[in-house]
């Protein structure tokens, strides 16, 4: 991809906020490695708007997304409240790019900070100076707080044989929690699971893979068992004492996963 094709996009998005005065401004951030753009960039594209718009703007961004020059389709994905977020294709060229609705107040609670490419009265400028990212905080309560859960979903399903849904949840625990968590710690941007080749070191990816699980009982057991001793492992490095755990939520997880192993020998 070219940048003409960056640009094209972003003068579409700007002509329809420049007089919305709803917005407040618009910035991009990269999923690049290295300095060029290239053919299979993805950007993510923030439109900041005022809070009290909230309701309005929400209700409103099927329809300011549609209007977008070139584009293809469209579809909303889960989003935090406040938020609403879209994954967009368009043509001429063929670009994939997520446009994301964030109010001021959650823009301040930003984990990255954006290239900007559109602001009203410079009023992004300003809350990038008045508050900086906080990175460490934002992804790592997010993943506290949802990673007993998924462990506890996973073993039920390996009770009850559901070996697709297992390595499923598998697949999401690793993406969502593992993957940003060894970026953190190499001190890279979150992506994901892309670029990890590039980040871990041998040890890193061999304990990784132990997470990969076959369609088989005992597969898929150790693989459980190695999703959570691994995020311990990264949790224990990563936390700067201000995490907020959920013991109880952890033990019982765990319980459960061992209770089930045990009676399955």
């Amino acid at each position: 991809m070219s940048s003409s094709a960056l640009q094209k996009m972003l003068s579409s998005a700007i002509s329809h906020l420049h007089n919305d005065v709803r917005f407040v401004g618009a910035g991009y951030y990269e999923e690049l490695r290295g300095k060029e753009l290239q053919d299979n960039s993805f950007f993510k594209i923030a439109l900041i708007y005022e809070s009290a718009q909230m309701d309005s703007v929400l209700s409103d961004s099927e329809h300011i997304i549609s209007t977008l020059d070139h584009l293809v389709t469209a579809f909303s994905d889960e989003s935090a409240p406040g938020t609403a977020r879209w994954t967009c294709l368009f043509e001429n060229p063929l670009l994939l790019a997520t446009f994301t609705f964030l109010c001021t107040d959650s823009f301040r609670s930003r984990s990255e900070n954006p290239t900007i490419f559109w602001e009203r009265n410079g009023k992004l400028t300003r809350i990038i100076e008045e508050q900086k990212p906080n990175k460490m905080n934002t992804e790592l309560q997010w993943v506290e707080d949802r990673f007993w859960v998924w462990l506890l979903y996973a073993a039920q399903r390996l009770y009850s044989g559901e070996l697709f849904e297992v390595i499923s949840t598998i697949d999401l625990i690793r993406k969502k929690a593992l993957g940003p968590m060894y970026s953190i710690r190499a001190h890279q941007k979150p992506a994901g699971l892309r670029y990890l080749e590039e980040i871990i070191n041998p040890f890193e990816q061999k304990e990784l893979q132990e997470t990969l699980a076959k369609h088989d009982l005992a597969s898929c057991e150790i693989a459980l068992k190695a999703i959570a001793k691994t995020y311990v492992g990264l949790r224990e490095t990563l936390d700067r004492g201000d995490l907020r755990r959920n013991r109880r939520a952890e033990l019982g997880s765990l319980s459960y996963l061992h209770d089930i192993c045990q009676n399955r020998h």
